[in-house]
């Protein structure tokens, strides 16, 4: 076993970086970011890894896939993580063994990308143990148009400037954002085979929960490709609602998002209602 300390910074304190003062829209909201900071150990290592040990035994299938190009890519994250000072050993064999391997000694969930023979980067690689509601087997092979698809709107606002922002990154660069979501579950593993528990009404606030992903994007030098990590952080929507900061975001978030959006983010049902607390107690 590696003796690894935690991480200065700590992506378990929430901020208000996810969800920021503003309408709705589509924005990357990138900021700098250290690979070895985020992809290293942290406070809830030991649980966290005992969790993805845990999925992983019970069905590494589901949760780590590669294609037939993985292999330059998933060699250099092997590399790099063993710069990361948390991982031991390195298995042999196929791609989807070694992932495993690799997926039960890291703490984010990994996405590797390579660029396609038309230059655009796809999905080749991944060990996702905590997805939010999405597979990673359907996503193997297929470039970032298509990954995108089923999030409504979002290839027409930033499609281009994704795939121009990938093209220019400096080689070897980290940078770092976040998104949000309401879930009606506290765990981290939303794999839709699992039908996790979802948000209905009427709403039950001690049911309901933050669900905050930390996304890092770290080019490859070597292999050309991207790795992409991911942090889950789920809260109480109640330590949120402490915050009356906080809540005026979540509610004009909530009043200004598309109802295409809603849907796809399973809040349909509950956006009234919730919005409705939200503003009462608000003004309480």
């Amino acid at each position: 076993m590696v003796s690894c300390e935690g991480r200065k910074m700590t992506s378990d304190d929430p901020d208000l970086s996810a969800l920021p003062d503003e309408d709705f829209r589509f924005s990357l909201g990138i900021r700098e970011g250290d690979a070895a900071e985020f992809f290293g150990p942290s406070a809830d290592r030991e649980g966290l890894l005992a969790e993805r040990r845990r999925w992983l035994q019970e069905n590494p299938a589901r949760y780590a896939a590669a294609g037939a190009s993985s292999g330059p890519g998933l060699n250099e994250v092997e590399l790099l993580a063993g710069g990361w000072g948390c991982v031991s050993s390195h298995a042999a064999g196929d791609e989807l063994g070694r992932l495993t391997e690799l997926g039960q000694q890291l703490e984010p969930d990994l996405v590797v990308l390579a660029p396609d023979e038309g230059g655009r980067m796809a999905v080749v690689a991944g060990c996702v143990c905590f997805p939010s509601y999405w597979r990673l087997t359907d996503k193997i092979g297929l470039p970032l148009d298509d990954v995108h698809g089923p999030v409504p709107g979002l290839n027409g606002h930033l499609g281009t400037a994704i795939h121009r922002y990938l093209a220019r990154m400096k080689r070897g660069s980290c940078w770092l954002r976040s998104n949000w979501g309401l879930a009606g579950t506290a765990e981290r593993n939303e794999h839709p085979d699992r039908h996790s528990r979802r948000l209905e009404t009427p709403i039950d606030l001690e049911r309901i929960w933050v669900r905050r992903e930390d996304q890092a994007i770290l080019s490859l030098p070597a292999s050309g490709g991207v790795l992409f990590g991911i942090r889950v952080v789920v809260r109480p929507l109640m330590e949120l609602m402490q915050s009356a900061e906080k809540r005026r975001r979540l509610s004009r978030a909530l009043r200004t998002m598309p109802a295409e959006m809603l849907k796809y983010k399973g809040l349909t049902g509950v956006c009234e209602e919730l919005i409705g607390f939200l503003s009462g107690v608000s003004s309480s």
